[in-house]
């Protein structure tokens, strides 16, 4: 159960609309009540899993991750590599403790939350699985509260679902910055979870009520700049659902709150910049196509419906090209989703900036760089070796990566944070 001490409890986070937790309960626990059924997934597979040889494990692991990787590929082929996957899971049709159909939900649960592109994909994979998996399925150790018997099929994959997020956004939600690196990748995990529970959420998956016991939390934490990101990550994945007449005095408070924190001059730019976004998406009713005005110095100073983008120019300043179109929120998404469609297909060419405004590179870069920070050593020299040929070609020039990362570097960074970004410098042509 997510709790909150005294001094970091958000004062207007009301417990007593509806919204909030009942003493005794978690909400979790209550998100499950509402699909009939209870038990600890852990313990009853712990017990049994000593049945399944390695081979079987071996073998499910490689097919499932085969086809995991096709479908972020291929998504066209969704109904395909879906029934496929499904097929996989029905082997526990003949197991009492459902270990394939757990090892399934469990290597999808990694894929979603690992920085994914399409965290959707493996929620709506989630969603049918759900639907057509075979009832016979069953775990005897993980029972109805009502009535006492064995849940089965589809519900029992809710169950898995349900439980493995609540462990790893609580236990990464709990870890404090040290300075390692080790921890500084477990917490960019954090984001991840988040961006799934928001598109499960968006499937009737979990709850509503989950979904505000996350925000609470996160923003309980409004000087850790993961915690910021990860409620910015929620919110723009299923905002527009939350921002409901019923819980509109909530989603107010959550705002009003986010607004204030972008203001701090203790957080990373980026961090500021995210939490301006998401603000802004609101206050435009949720339409990512609303057309922004550029200005990146008042994207530091207060992002409003006509004031500006983060991540982009001042023109007014001299500075970069003149005469530029404004930009439409829903093509910073895009140059977001482009950031991380590298780290999937790792090509190193020109491809990424294929059709991206020399105007917008500068946008672009800062994705790459924030997104490889996330992510671990291997991907930062991938990015890395991009850096080198964008710059050895003239493909960038020196100053959009000097703009790229003057935007994104802080002291505040962890040490491992600032260690890759000198690999990327150093890639880019710039001083360490």
């Amino acid at each position: 159960m997510i709790t909150y001490s005294s001094q970091h409890r958000p004062p207007s986070l009301s417990e007593q609309d509806g919204l909030g937790a009942r003493e005794g309960h978690s909400q979790w626990e209550e998100g499950w009540q509402d699909g009939g059924s209870s038990g600890e997934v852990q313990d009853g597979l712990a017990d049994n899993n000593s049945a399944a040889t390695s081979t079987d494990v071996e073998e499910v692991e490689a097919l499932v991750r085969s086809y995991l990787s096709l479908l972020e590929k291929k998504p066209t082929l969704f109904d395909k590599i879906s029934n496929k996957i499904i097929t996989i899971a029905n082997r526990s049709e003949h197991e009492e403790d459902a270990r394939t159909l757990y090892q399934v939900i469990m290597l999808v649960f990694e894929r979603a939350i690992e920085g994914s592109n399409s965290p959707q994909v493996y929620a709506k994979l989630s969603r049918k699985m759900m639907e057509w998996v075979s009832p016979k399925i069953r775990h005897e150790g993980i029972k109805s509260h009502t009535s006492g018997t064995p849940i089965v099929g589809g519900q029992l994959i809710r169950k898995f679902l349900l439980n493995k997020c609540q462990e790893n956004f609580e236990e990464l939600a709990s870890l404090k910055e040290d300075g390692s690196e080790e921890v500084a990748i477990r917490r960019r995990r954090l984001v991840g979870v988040t961006k799934f529970i928001g598109e499960l959420f968006k499937l009737q998956m979990l709850t509503e009520r989950i979904v505000h016991e996350c925000i609470k939390l996160l923003l309980s934490e409004t000087e850790d700049p993961v915690h910021l990101e990860s409620v910015c990550a929620l919110l723009m994945t299923a905002g527009l659902m939350l921002d409901t007449p019923k819980a509109r005095s909530h989603m107010d408070v959550y705002f009003h709150r986010m607004e204030l924190v972008s203001e701090s001059t203790q957080l990373p730019t980026y961090t500021k910049r995210s939490l301006k976004v998401v603000c802004n998406l609101r206050r435009v009713k949720w339409v990512p196509d609303t057309t922004l005005s550029i200005n990146r110095q008042s994207s530091l100073d207060g992002l409003t419906e006509t004031s500006s983008i983060p991540g982009t120019i001042n023109h007014d300043s001299g500075v970069g090209p003149k005469n530029i179109q404004p930009l439409h929120l829903k093509d910073y998404i895009k140059l977001e989703e482009r950031a991380i469609t590298f780290f999937r297909i790792k090509s190193i060419n020109s491809d990424c900036f294929i059709g991206v405004p020399p105007e917008q590179r500068c946008i672009l870069l800062e994705w790459l760089i924030q997104n490889a920070l996330h992510r671990e050593e291997r991907d930062v020299w991938l990015l890395a070796a991009l850096f080198s040929f964008a710059a050895s070609t003239h493909l960038l020039s020196a100053q959009s990566f000097v703009e790229a990362f003057s935007s994104i570097e802080s002291t505040n960074r962890p040490l491992g944070d600032r260690a890759k970004l000198d690999i990327l410098r150093k890639s880019a042509g710039l001083p360490e």
